[in-house]
């Protein structure tokens, strides 16, 4: 009887720990993330393994109005994918009916695990690179009016349009390399944003030219930009000394934004002489996660 027992023990016991060790699930702490802006309803900030080149998603958060993360633990993860992870990413993802379950291209943050820390930064240039490193990033723009009237001609400072002169002889904007981004540019005038459009081309009109001139002709608009001739009833606006900026997110929401609740990728205030382009965004973003 007890040769009987102990085999039957042993076989108990050694089952018992495989099943335990093939479903185990771990568990990653955000230690720190700080300088993410806060994003608009239908945008998280989805965390990513990167595990044997596949993505693995971890969950997702925002950042409240704190300045701090919403979710800091991040739970029940498959213990294996976590012990083999060599890196991390984190993703702006849009949670709208047109979601989907891979990662978007928006790459805010990137690292590699250095034992069980991995500190993650926007800068990061090796494969997959963020948003901002990508290579040969570029907004050149021009100042003129290209909707306006006689009258408005008078002011040819009052529209910004993303081609380098007022022929609109070749296009100003290199974009990021991936086709699932949606642009959209804003100009703040040192108390409001104003939309300029979204677009997902550096060729062709983007999607509004809410407050253009009246136009003698009806121009073929080439590239994307914005007269400022009619914000709230005024006068065409000066914008020498005024901030442009253009944010990025997912294209699976295609409509604009009505208040810049995505990433910024480029920003600049605006100058009359001189190289007009505006720069590349170098955010202040960072995370350290610990598995």
């Amino acid at each position: 009887m007890k040769k009987l027992l102990l085999p039957l023990l042993c076989i108990a016991l050694f089952s018992c720990g495989e099943n335990d060790i093939m479903n185990s699930t771990a568990t990653v702490t955000a230690t720190s993330i700080t300088g993410l802006p806060v994003l608009g309803t239908n945008y998280k900030y989805e965390a990513w393994l990167l595990t044997a080149g596949t993505y693995v998603s971890i969950g997702t958060f925002n950042m409240g109005t704190d300045g701090k993360p919403t979710v800091s633990s991040f739970t029940n993860i498959n213990n294996n994918d976590l012990a083999n992870a060599t890196g991390m990413v984190v993703t702006m993802e849009y949670t709208g009916s047109n979601a989907k379950a891979t990662p978007s291209d928006v790459r805010v943050l990137v690292g590699e695990f250095s034992g069980n820390t991995v500190t993650l930064s926007p800068t990061y240039s090796n494969t997959p690179k963020t948003i901002f490193a990508e290579a040969d990033l570029k907004a050149q723009y021009s100042l003129f009016l290209l909707t306006a009237t006689a009258t408005e001609a008078l002011n040819r400072k009052a529209g910004i349009w993303f081609t380098p002169d007022n022929t609109q002889s070749g296009a100003g904007l290199t974009l990021a390399s991936s086709t699932k981004l949606r642009y959209q540019g804003w100009m703040n005038d040192g108390t409001n944003d104003y939309s300029m459009g979204s677009f997902t081309s550096a060729t062709g009109a983007d999607d509004a030219n809410k407050y253009k001139g009246t136009s003698i002709t009806s121009p073929t608009i080439k590239y994307p930009g914005e007269d400022f001739i009619s914000i709230e009833g005024g006068t065409p606006i000066d914008l020498v000394g005024k901030t442009v900026f253009i944010t990025v997110k997912p294209n699976e929401e295609t409509a604009s934004d009505a208040t810049p609740v995505s990433i910024p990728l480029f920003s600049g205030t605006i100058t009359a002489t001189g190289t007009q382009q505006l720069s590349v965004v170098t955010p202040s973003y960072a995370a350290t996660f610990t598995r």
